[in-house]
């Protein structure tokens, strides 16, 4: 009785939504429990326009937190968290001896968006982006619509799972964008040659990463790639394998984005840095005159006179300063460094930029 009252006040719920549609908790709380049954007798929720964030917290100590957009009437992604089976075996902090499969990843990427999105996730096609010691993380997509199909209008999912247990620790449905198809007026092959004009490469330098795909959104239509091109972009560097996402307009044929990722920025050789110079003063107790070597103008200045110095605890200077010209000349002829008071001397390490990056201070003993 229960589940179907709670079917019926779902149903009313989504029916009642839009665009415009403003959150509530209890459409929030309707519809995370629709989606994943949990107890939410201490959820916290907090609303942000036609968003809802609700947090709940399981015996087992798992801790999710769920978006749930009222635009689209159910949850849109949810963020999980759970210490790790003392059981499960790991050779470091996170890593485990037997990781999950990564046909048990799309399997459990594949049952969360069903569970979440229903019918919008039937067909999904999945694949792993990225992988290390501890996740993997997978997108999948539902068939395209329009002819010929595009993505951006159905559903796609990204989604992280745990090695150590599948455990489901991220879930983000991307936005749906629900307009009509584009035709479009530039080939897929034309759109790579584009990509290669962009990249200064041949075809034969691609190595493709994902087929060639149609992305529409906002009322704008583009070839998407991820290529792997020996490449340097037009820099002058010598070619290096580089991952590039490249992004073509679909009706124009001019080039969006060439999308470097990684490899294009490589760092340059570092030039020399010449060594900063200390100035060392040391006063005369006579004639209070600081003793310095004489190609170093920075040190000439006169300090009152004082008796025998004894060293104080070195200080290095936080935000480094740029010295005054007169200052050059004449150390305590500035504003910024003021004579020292009498009873005091100083060491001061100058960069060739003119910075001090640092200094001794002397007292009297």
């Amino acid at each position: 009785m229960i589940t179907q009252t709670l079917a019926i006040v779902l149903a009313a719920l989504i029916a009642g939504m839009g665009a415009d549609t403003e959150m509530n908790e209890l459409t929030a709380l309707t519809l995370v429990s629709a989606a994943d049954g949990v107890d939410l007798t201490d959820a916290a929720v907090k609303i942000h326009g036609r968003l809802a964030f609700v947090r709940v917290t399981e015996p087992d100590g798992t801790s999710t937190t769920y978006t749930v957009d009222a635009t689209e009437g159910r949850v849109t992604g949810c963020e999980r968290s759970r210490p790790i089976d003392p059981d499960i075996a790991l050779v470091r902090p996170g890593v485990p001896a037997t990781p999950v499969p990564e046909s048990e990843a799309m399997r459990i990427a594949d049952m969360a968006a069903r569970r979440y999105a229903g019918e919008l996730a039937s067909e999904m096609t999945w694949r792993v982006v990225r992988e290390d010691e501890q996740h993997y993380s997978l997108e999948g997509h539902a068939p395209g619509v329009g002819d010929p199909p595009r993505r951006g209008l159905s559903l796609s999912v990204r989604v992280k799972v745990r090695k150590a247990d599948g455990l489901l620790q991220n879930y983000a449905q991307l936005p749906i964008h629900r307009e009509e198809p584009i035709a479009p007026k530039v080939t897929r092959d034309e759109a790579i040659a584009s990509a290669c004009r962009a990249l200064k490469c041949t075809q034969d330098d691609l190595e493709f990463k994902t087929e060639p795909y149609l992305f529409q959104a906002q009322g704008k239509l583009s070839w998407e790639m991820e290529v792997l091109a020996k490449s340097d972009g037009g820099r002058g560097l010598p070619p290096k394998p580089s991952l590039f996402r490249p992004s073509v307009d679909a009706v124009t044929g001019e080039l969006i984005d060439i999308g470097a990722t990684k490899g294009l920025a490589r760092p340059a050789t570092p030039a020399p840095v010449p060594e900063a110079q200390t100035v060392s003063l040391a006063v005369d107790a006579a004639s209070g005159e600081v003793s310095a070597p004489p190609a170093d103008r920075r040190a000439r200045h006169h300090l009152p006179a004082v008796g025998a110095v004894r060293w104080g605890r070195p200080a290095v200077l936080r935000r480094p300063r740029r010295l005054p010209a007169e200052a050059k000349a004449e150390l305590g002829a500035s504003r910024c460094w003021a004579v020292p008071p009498p009873g005091t001397a100083q060491q001061r390490t100058i960069a060739p930029s003119g910075h001090m990056v640092g200094y001794l201070r002397a007292t009297t003993g």
